[in-house]
């Protein structure tokens, strides 16, 4: 799966930015700077590579909109190109595969136009076998810029399907393989509690509201074994002050309960901590059958501190249970930050300094663009640097108080 994104003129970007995607990778920053564009940016990349796009982007992938018109997409909304590389490690044959697009929007008509498409391969000795590299003549027609000849090139979104010598049609060059990227995007607000459910047939998303979420516990407590429901009841009732998750199955549609002693209450009763933060520990729980970058907005919602770095735990804990989980995660939260921090020293966890990318969104009020800027963390859980005005609303206010005593 790719491991690392390049884009430039996209959003707020007007630059080229690097993302890494680590087993756990976190945005922090300010509002309106750009952290929600970052986050959609992966399920728009998903939708151009799953080859089921009728455009070279579209502008709603699996229920999460990255704008309405596609020159929303563009910094500055038009005379310029997204330009993205994605990269993806192959540590089998030791090489990464690279995949540069370069693509600009027809203002008049407003659709994407694919410009520029290239493939590379870059070998641990930093050798590189170029294989393709396509420049847009026309509607359909591309130069090989590596033999100096015109192709016919079919794309669905950024996915090359096939392609033929122009003047010889009927013979295809070699499809290599490609980046690949699967997501599964939780926003910040997730759906209130339903006095009762229903089983749907869905797929295997959350829907960014996290609805299908409820349809995995369900069909787990189903089960015999009742392996992952056993699992987050569990989490819950330590972390919940003795409550355990229950479901009432006598008849469909089904109740979600809690229940502490003989008391029984249902989840809509709880207040929007609980029904705010059950679906982002039901996915924590739940398999993932391939490599999947799970995608969550401010998980903190609604929640006390306290329970903001056990959800910070809760995603470490699973990504070390399933390697195919990476979490790239947007937070206002110090206390979930810290606890990542802390994990990375404690000998008892194995979360290391490698798992995790942190970086900063600052949005540059004179330039009028933003940037991400990495802030390292080194295996004794300290940062190299920390911006300013970051998380530090409390020492403020302490210091509000004081001249406020003393005037």
């Amino acid at each position: 799966m790719i491991n690392k994104i390049s884009f430039k003129n996209y959003k707020l970007f007007k630059e080229k930015q690097t993302l890494e995607l680590k087993p756990i990778t976190i945005l922090i920053g300010k509002n309106n700077t750009g952290k929600s564009a970052v986050l959609k940016l992966m399920t728009l990349i998903e939708g151009s590579l799953n080859g089921k796009a009728s455009n070279v982007f579209e502008l709603k992938n699996d229920d999460v909109t990255s704008g309405d018109k596609f020159k929303d997409l563009i910094y500055g909304k038009f005379g310029r190109a997204i330009e993205l590389e994605l990269f993806q490690e192959d540590n089998i044959k030791g090489k990464e595969d690279i995949l540069n697009v370069a693509v600009s929007v027809d203002i008049d008509a407003d659709l994407p136009i694919l410009e520029n498409w290239s493939l590379k391969e870059v070998f641990e000795d930093k050798k590189e076998n170029e294989l393709l590299d396509f420049q847009r003549i026309d509607k359909s027609t591309y130069l090989n810029e590596l033999d100096d000849t015109e192709y016919l090139c079919e794309f669905i979104g950024i996915y090359l399907t096939n392609y033929f010598y122009k003047d010889k049609p009927e013979s295809s060059g070699t499809i290599y393989k490609i980046p690949f990227l699967k997501t599964d995007f939780i926003g910040s607000i997730r759906e209130k509690s339903k006095q009762d459910y229903r089983l749907n047939s869905v797929g295997t998303k959350s829907h960014p509201d996290g609805r299908y979420l409820y349809d995995f516990l369900i069909r787990d407590y189903l089960t015999t074994d009742k392996k992952y429901f056993s699992k987050i009841s569990e989490w819950i009732k330590e972390k919940f002050e003795g409550w355990e998750l229950y479901i009432d199955v006598d008849s469909e549609p089904y109740h979600i309960e809690l229940r502490r002693e003989k008391l029984y209450i249902n989840i809509t009763e709880t207040g929007m901590g609980i029904g705010q933060s059950l679906p982002l520990i039901i996915r924590a729980n739940k398999p993932c059958d391939e490599e999947t970058l799970i995608i969550i907005e401010e998980p903190e919602s609604h929640l006390h501190p306290y329970a903001h770095a056990q959800l910070a735990q809760l995603f470490a804990d699973s990504i070390k249970e399933d390697q195919n989980k990476r979490y790239l995660i947007e937070t206002h939260s110090e206390s979930f930050i810290l606890r990542l921090r802390r994990l990375i020293v404690d000998n008892n966890h194995l979360l290391t300094k490698d798992d995790i990318r942190l970086y900063y969104v600052n949005f540059d009020e004179e330039n009028n663009e933003s940037t991400l800027k990495n802030i390292k963390i080194d295996h004794e859980g300290e940062v190299e640097w920390w911006p300013q005005d970051v998380f530090n609303e409390s020492l403020k206010e302490v210091i509000g108080i004081r001249q406020a005593q003393n005037s």
